[in-house]
């Protein structure tokens, strides 16, 4: 599913973004999910409380309350891949918004041919960054994480323990073998090191005898029957990485 957002102070420009987009929809087989808002403060407050989800964010600019640029911002911070669509009439409002990293701007006396184009680039954008992404869900809800942002994962009574780059501890309601086959489904860096613990080679920093540290300072032991496998997949991925 595709979650995009729409928001716009003024009803009548909003009803024809929704029929644009719904447009769209109808002629994809892609699962899209459309919301729209006229206040840009109540869906900053939706986001934040994890009452939507916001994969594609397309906005004007140009809003009383709170403008698109500051919106696109606060938004981000909860949802950091959000691809972003600006829609404006003013074309000196382009160069000021440039930092906050747009990926598209529509001008709205050309709405439909500009969303045309947009819509389907938006999609893909998000298909593309979803592609190494794992979803799990904890004791706060659902959530995700890059694969590549994982350190290592091992277990706490039954259920999984990631840990993360930047000091990031998180518990996965899944048991170390569910996250073990998604996660294999995602990356080709991971492997089990000993009964309880698997590893993103990435992260490696050296290998001993019966441990390999990573580059956060962690040190991890290696089981005796495992040994062997794990040093020839960690040599043959730094020979191809390094």
């Amino acid at each position: 599913m595709i979650h995009i957002v729409l928001c716009d102070d003024d009803s009548s420009m909003l009803s024809k973004m929704e029929n644009e987009v719904s447009a769209f929809k109808g002629k994809q087989r892609k699962a899209l999910d459309v919301v729209q808002y006229q206040d840009p403060l109540l869906l900053l407050e939706h986001v934040k409380e994890n009452d939507i989800v916001c994969n594609i964010l397309i906005t004007d600019i140009d809003m009383p309350e709170m403008n698109g640029m500051e919106l696109a911002e606060k938004v981000r911070k909860v949802n950091k891949d959000m691809v972003l669509i600006f829609i404006t009439s003013h074309d000196e409002m382009v160069y000021s918004s440039i930092e906050h990293g747009p990926f598209r701007f529509i001008r709205k006396e050309f709405m439909h041919e500009e969303m045309e184009l947009a819509l389907p680039a938006a999609c893909k954008c998000v298909e593309v960054t979803r592609s190494n992404r794992f979803v799990f869900k904890t004791k706060e809800g659902t959530r995700y994480i890059d694969t590549e942002e994982i350190l290592y994962v091992d277990m706490d009574k039954r259920r999984s323990v990631l840990h993360c780059i930047e000091g990031k501890v998180i518990t996965a309601w899944l048991t170390l073998n569910e996250v073990t086959s998604r996660l294999n489904e995602l990356s080709t860096t991971f492997i089990r090191i000993n009964k309880g613990i698997i590893v993103n080679i990435q992260h490696v920093k050296s290998i001993g005898k019966g441990e390999l540290s990573l580059v956060d300072g962690s040190v991890l032991q290696v089981s005796r029957p495992l040994k062997s496998q794990v040093r020839k997949e960690i040599l043959c991925f730094w020979g191809q990485n390094l």
